[in-house]
């Protein structure tokens, strides 16, 4: 899991610094298998199938989630009623483009990798983990918040709202 791990944070990092011109002020590059992942009000799961096999979960800090939102959308006019509904779009796309980019640096032996289409959970909520199951985390800082990068596998023990299936 080393390697997707890498891929996430030097992608993500590239993608804030460089796309978004939001700098990190540090991260935490790993919490080890961790009991209990915490969500923020807005997390984005993609899974990840083939040699890799995981779900990967981007979960926004309100603020950084905001800034992004209006970066991402600077040259388009958001009306307010559908402000939601553009940040929901852009914490979409942001991670598409992230996890895009991780597959070009990803081992693809036997076969491509597979790409799940993005679930949006809205809504803080804590994630515990089973015993069959291994949840890794890191977390990288900037002045307007955290994004935070869960990956959660096997893929077969989670739905993609990452809910336990028994």
């Amino acid at each position: 899991m080393s390697s997707i791990m890498a891929s996430a944070y030097k992608r993500t990092r590239h993608f804030l610094e460089q796309e978004m011109g939001v700098a990190l002020h540090g991260h935490l590059q790993s919490r080890g298998n961790v009991d209990v992942l915490p969500l923020y009000d807005t997390t984005v799961i993609v899974g990840v199938g083939g040699t890799v096999n995981v779900f990967i979960a981007f979960t926004f800090q309100r603020a950084l989630l905001d800034e992004l939102t209006r970066r991402f959308t600077a040259d388009i006019v958001v009306p307010a009623a559908r402000h939601e509904q553009y940040r929901r779009a852009s914490a979409e796309e942001i991670v598409n483009i992230i996890v895009g980019h991780c597959t070009g640096d990803l081992p693809q032996a036997g076969g491509a990798l597979s790409l799940s289409a993005p679930a949006v959970i809205e809504q803080e909520r804590t994630v515990w983990r089973p015993s069959d199951a291994v949840f890794t985390c890191m977390s990288l800082r900037t002045a307007f918040g955290c994004i935070d990068i869960s990956f959660v596998g096997p893929c077969e023990l989670f739905d993609q709202q990452l809910n336990y299936l028994n």
